[in-house]
């Protein structure tokens, strides 16, 4: 069994304590913003990266927020760690990956999400 893929998210909260999801059009998905690690990075520096590059939001990590786990559309396993963060600066534009970003409590977005793994990370919150 080979090794999964690593990447890493956030879970990105503004000051009213809501909850950032994207809409990623080619996936046709409501999810979290989340990669994959680069070569050499670490998962603190993958996550604010992403976070960045996918809402435009620069970030502060508050804490470990947990991990997923599953198969990716190409069958391999993957293995997504998240971070809890606090926006400090940026705005959303949408571009290539990512079409829209909702600002929702989290009991809206955890009915919002697209996928069950992400769901339970949430509920375990």
């Amino acid at each position: 069994m080979s090794a999964p893929v690593q990447a890493a998210g956030g879970l990105v909260f503004d000051e009213s304590n809501r909850l950032a999801l994207i809409f990623r059009p080619q996936q046709q998905d409501w999810s979290l913003p989340k990669g994959h690690l680069d070569p050499g990075e670490d998962h603190e520096t993958a996550a604010l990266r992403e976070v960045l590059e996918e809402t435009g939001y620069r970030c502060t990590i508050l804490r470990t927020a947990g991990c997923t786990e599953y198969r990716n559309r190409y069958g391999k396993p993957k293995r997504v760690t998240y971070f809890q963060m606090r926006v400090d600066s940026g705005r959303f534009c949408s571009n290539a990956e990512v079409e829209a970003l909702i600002w929702l409590p989290l009991r809206h977005a955890v009915t919002t999400l697209s996928y069950q793994v992400d769901r339970e990370l949430l509920a375990a919150l």
